[in-house]
């Protein structure tokens, strides 16, 4: 069983309401939720009748009216929703932001400032780097200007002899000049046996490098046809 909450003649009174009634009787859930539902014997029966809404053209009017009226706080009664005013589809955020805030969502193509792709920056920072460990190379020993043709003399420390530093000759066929990767090649004959040694410019073994005599007329920069 259910309690309901029935006003009679403006006094509230309790009243036990069975259910089953309602539902012999074939009611729905909406007729139980009305209020005729509390309309059994022995009880008052108290009818709800809605007021008529305004027509919609005369919604603008009531509010503006409601409007103007003041309730016990001193306060505009803006009135029901349904009756209320859209709101403006702009507003003024002027007072809340300190900065400039464009208007577009995303700047014109016309407009936006040149940049450049991420791996041309990169490609100059990498650059950048590479150009100062040349710099550091070259200020721990000098790199002569030697080319292909020439005879040099190159100092350098062997680690696998305890460090000793070892003096090879010969006659320099290639040079690769690309910043920290920059290598030439150095060919010699000893005792009828030749043999090749493929040097990195800025090793930090390469001791010195001296040029003991310049090539005379060699026009190729790779004197690969020596090998044969």
């Amino acid at each position: 069983r259910g309690r309901g909450l029935v006003l009679a003649g403006g006094a509230p009174t309790v009243a036990s309401v069975g259910l089953g009634r309602a539902a012999a009787a074939g009611e729905t859930g909406l007729d139980r939720a009305a209020p005729r539902f509390l309309g059994v014997s022995g009880f008052h029966h108290v009818s709800h009748s809605p007021s008529p809404l305004p027509p919609p053209s005369a919604w603008g009017h009531s509010a503006q009216t409601r409007s103007k009226t003041t309730g016990k706080g001193g306060k505009a009664d803006d009135g029901p929703l349904y009756a209320r005013e859209p709101l403006s589809d702009t507003s003024d955020l002027s007072k809340f932001v300190t900065h400039d805030v464009p208007d577009q969502a995303w700047t014109p193509s016309s407009k936006r400032l040149k940049r450049k792709r991420q791996t041309k920056t990169a490609k100059y920072m990498m650059q950048l780097i590479e150009r100062e460990q040349v710099a550091k190379a070259n200020a721990r020993y000098q790199v002569p200007d030697f080319r292909a043709g020439d005879t040099l003399e190159v100092s350098t420390i062997v680690p696998e002899n305890q460090r000793k530093v070892a003096r090879y000759k010969g006659v320099c066929i290639a040079r690769r000049n690309r910043g920290m990767g920059s290598s030439f090649i150095i060919r010699n004959v000893i005792k009828d046996r030749p043999f090749e040694l493929h040097f990195p410019t800025y090793s930090p073994l390469i001791q010195d490098i001296k040029i003991l005599s310049q090539g005379k007329g060699v026009r190729r920069r790779k004197l690969f046809h020596l090998r044969r």
